[in-house]
């Protein structure tokens, strides 16, 4: 018994992409990829900038607990002692008075950059 041998199946194959068609497929997966990279820098940029406030808002409630004014009794009945040279007397009011305006200075900067920080995402004209 002899069979008649099978015809072969064609192998259906769709027609091959136009050249433009791959090139217009591959700028959209380029844009793609752009645009979620693009979302992934601006993710990581808030998230950062979150993070940076709230250390920020810490420092701020860290400064607030130094309190200069409490020291000044001391240091006057210190200075009406006559226990220290005048120059030292000199010495410790000149740096309480330095330490003062710092705290004062802290306070200022971080109120600026909280400020800056909580300003719109985006970038400003000559950056």
């Amino acid at each position: 018994m002899s069979a008649h041998p099978a015809p072969k199946r064609s192998v259906l194959r769709g027609p091959e992409p136009l050249l433009s068609q791959t090139e217009a497929t591959r700028r959209v997966a380029d844009l793609a990829q752009q645009q979620a990279e693009t979302n992934r820098r601006d993710m990581l940029f808030r998230k950062n900038r979150d993070l940076l406030s709230r250390d920020l808002r810490r420092l701020e409630r860290q400064l607030g607990l130094l309190q200069v004014d409490t020291m000044q009794p001391k240091v006057d009945e210190l200075i009406a002692s006559d226990r220290m040279s005048e120059s030292a007397k000199a010495d410790l009011t000149g740096r309480l008075e330095q330490i003062d305006k710092h705290v004062k200075l802290l306070h200022q900067h971080v109120e600026k950059l909280v400020a800056l920080l909580s300003s719109p995402d985006e970038p400003e004209a000559g950056e």
